[in-house]
């Protein structure tokens, strides 16, 4: 099966994972109710690349880092909202939305050309997506959209009656996990049956006051799942359904230095450790650990940089973590070089970013209008 980077998060985890006491599961099976239907008709959808000349500014000259446009998307009608973005080996994918709707868009690596895999009227919703060797999946709040990755045979999988609007989705071999606002459940979709639903409660998570959603790291054996604004982080284990809390609120108050607002971005696994980002007083960013085999959070680094953070990758070879400053201005790209104990911003005074990923050599992230990418440092 051709390797699909940034779907599995981090280092592959075997049974060396070790899982915290386990909290009471309550499941439910949606099969009465749940439904995969086609939204189109036998024909298909057909697509092409969007009208006009779409890579005009794109591709100019990088900076001294190798910082550069990689696909200009302010061309034609308007500025383009891109989020959501993915690496496979050769593709680009990304969801990208203005006033006249939300679709998802693919390009190779070069950045060019760039086409529709699910167009205008058939995506909606948060556009939370994943990819597997086969299709393209996108959340739409109480359903899950499917296309092939030539942009057809789209069907509808539904979730239930329940809404995942702020939720994660995350995909492997098997099924698509997807979640609700705040870690609240965590839906296992298998994909040879979907109808066969199973909805793990997390008693623990409580509806957060302010903004946010939820963001998670996929395993081989486990899902991570922090909830942004109730401080929450979970362990779910894929086989059982049963989860651990890894880290509360209540932990992240013994080791933090202000009181004041904090919000948990997503985290990254490798071997021995879940690692988190979290905003704390909205002007400062702190990079936190956990053993996975539990005991109290460490504060690794803080760093002065805005904004709230939703990404974090890791990178095994390099035994580095990236992530970004999150939205807002400026965005700041960071790094934190795990052997050395010690973290740097390596871009700065950057466009807003929405999403973020990396292959074996680059960054990428979207912004309004466009996708920057560099070498990794």
């Amino acid at each position: 099966m051709k390797k699909r980077r940034l779907l599995i998060t981090g280092a592959i985890l075997g049974a060396n994972v070790l899982t915290l006491v386990s909290h009471a599961v309550f499941t439910s099976s949606c099969s009465d109710t749940t439904e995969t239907r086609p939204i189109n008709d036998a024909a298909n959808v057909v697509l092409s690349p969007r009208d006009g000349s779409l890579q005009d500014g794109a591709n100019d000259a990088p900076t001294a880092s190798g910082l550069r446009q990689l696909i200009d998307r302010s061309e034609g009608d308007q500025d383009f909202h891109t989020f959501d973005l993915m690496v496979t080996d050769d593709q680009l994918y990304w969801t990208e939305s203005n006033n006249t709707g939300v679709q998802i868009m693919t390009s190779p690596l070069s950045g060019s050309p760039v086409t529709a895999v699910m167009p205008k009227g058939i995506n909606g919703g948060s556009g939370a997506q994943a990819v597997d060797d086969e299709y393209v999946y996108s959340v739409n709040t109480e359903t899950i959209r499917r296309v092939s990755l030539a942009g057809r045979d789209v069907i509808e999988i539904s979730l239930g009656g329940a809404s995942y609007f702020y939720g994660f989705l995350l995909v492997d071999d098997d099924a698509l996990f997807v979640s609700s606002y705040g870690c609240s459940e965590i839906v296992r979709v298998p994909k040879a049956r979907p109808d066969d639903i199973r909805t793990t409660v997390i008693s623990e998570s409580v509806s957060p006051t302010r903004g946010g959603g939820s963001y998670s790291t996929i395993t081989e054996t486990h899902v991570y799942c922090t909830g942004a604004t109730n401080n929450l982080m979970v362990r779910l284990n894929k086989a059982t359904g049963e989860y651990s809390v890894l880290v509360s609120g209540a932990d992240q108050a013994a080791v933090r230095d202000t009181a004041d607002y904090i919000s948990f971005g997503r985290s990254a696994v490798s071997t021995e450790y879940v690692y988190w980002v979290a905003t704390e007083g909205r002007t400062k960013q702190a990079l936190y650990r956990l053993p996975l085999t539990g005991g109290t959070p460490d504060k690794l680094q803080e760093f002065d940089v805005s904004g709230i953070n939703v990404f974090l990758e890791y990178d095994a070879t390099r035994n580095t973590l990236y992530w970004t400053s999150g939205g807002g201005n400026p965005t700041a790209i960071l790094r934190y070089d795990i052997a050395k104990g010690e973290g740097d911003v390596i871009q700065s005074d950057l466009w807003t970013t929405h999403g973020f990923a990396m292959d074996d050599d680059n960054l990428y992230w979207t912004t309004y209008g466009g996708i920057m990418t560099m070498p990794k440092p």
